[in-house]
């Protein structure tokens, strides 16, 4: 994660024995992202953070090698399945994520490890819709009619999906 300089003291906070000594930022990154998606876990991180792991989060969403868990895990699922989508949309990386979507939804990523990357990155998304354009785009009315009382960034998706 570039500019983990927003979360030191969120990451001290977490205090895991695996993340002790690690300096490496990727690890730091995945597990601020976990936190992210975790409101009754007992860490909160703070604003500056949030929005910095929701930037990341979101780049990613663009660029799926920008979640490097993600990419190495699914890399056989996306040469096997998704190749066709994203040449059909021009080539472009954001089509990648969204056929991974797809498959997931259909059950028929076969590699567990692709399947357990895809899952959080889905948990991702449910924390704040922007997060997700996609889905932002097609139930962004919903939310705002249905999850009006519900703060940004605290689930709104998942309330609306508990809602109907």
């Amino acid at each position: 994660m570039h500019g983990i300089c927003s979360c030191p003291e969120d990451y001290k906070k977490i205090n895991e024995p695996q993340y002790a000594k690690q300096q490496l930022g990727a690890i730091i990154a995945y597990c601020l992202r976990d936190k992210f998606t975790k409101f009754n876990g007992g860490i909160h991180l703070s604003p500056a953070c949030k929005d910095h792991v929701s930037e990341v989060i979101l780049e990613s969403e663009f660029d799926i090698r920008l979640d490097p868990g993600l990419y190495k895990a699914c890399k056989s699922t996306i040469n096997a399945r998704c190749s066709d989508t994203v040449l059909s949309k021009g080539g472009h990386f954001d089509s990648v994520l969204e056929c991974l979507k797809a498959e997931l939804y259909q059950g028929r990523i076969g590699d567990e490890e692709c399947n357990r990357q895809m899952t959080r990155r889905t948990q991702e998304s449910l924390v704040d819709i922007h997060l997700d354009p996609g889905l932002h785009e097609a139930c962004g009315t919903d939310i705002q009619r249905v999850c009006r009382e519900v703060v940004p960034g605290q689930s709104r998706s998942e309330y609306l999906w508990f809602k109907f």
